[in-house]
């Protein structure tokens, strides 16, 4: 639901099908309680939010970022009468999934582990997705900065997964994935493509 005194963008990029961004900028409560299909990232930039989250209230501010997974009820709102501007991915289950086999080999959809974190590099990688997808950019930089930046949510803040190889070991493994798409900068790589030259299909 949207209220006045608010600026909401939708931002969607034909080379990046599988996501979804959002701008928003909010001084009224603006979400009830809900739900989404899609695994849901936000990046808060100004503001103090209540975020409701797994039965409990956590206050957060600039520089947290909100993991939510599919089906997860949740509500995101600003304190009265303080404004509150975060940027919103939303990212289809079936591209995560498909980023969870080839970083750790397992047809288990993954699962945030904690509904709130603290990490710069996802950060900065999210901005820059963001700034990749609202100017004009290359097609391959924008699948790269996905990719990249998806490898690193999916290795450092999900659960529920296989195992993953030693440090050294799956490091090699997603070199040799990136190696591969840049490989393909004439031509459109699968995800299915990146998995065969280290045995993840």
């Amino acid at each position: 639901m949207q209220t006045q005194d608010s600026d909401v963008t939708f931002v969607r990029d034909p080379d990046l099908p599988e996501v979804e961004a959002r701008f928003s900028h909010y001084r009224q409560q603006v979400f009830r309680k809900h739900m989404h299909e899609a695994y849901g990232i936000s990046l808060v930039q100004q503001g103090i939010t209540d975020f409701w989250c797994d039965g409990q209230t956590r206050a957060i501010g600039p520089g947290s970022i909100a993991l939510i997974n599919p089906g997860q009820v949740h509500a995101c709102n600003p304190r009265p009468n303080r404004a509150l501007t975060y940027r919103m991915f939303y990212i289809e289950p079936a591209l995560m999934a498909e980023i969870a086999h080839d970083v750790f080999g397992t047809d288990n959809p993954p699962r945030f582990a904690a509904p709130v974190t603290q990490d710069p590099e996802l950060w900065k990688g999210f901005t820059e997705l963001f700034e990749l997808m609202t100017s004009p950019s290359d097609k391959l930089e924008k699948r790269v900065c996905l990719y990249d930046t998806l490898s690193r949510v999916v290795a450092e803040h999900t659960t529920g997964r296989a195992p993953p190889a030693p440090d050294d070991d799956a490091s090699d493994l997603m070199q040799t994935a990136r190696a591969r798409l840049l490989e393909g900068i004439a031509q459109s790589v699968s995800l299915e493509e990146l998995a065969a030259p280290v045995n993840l299909s």
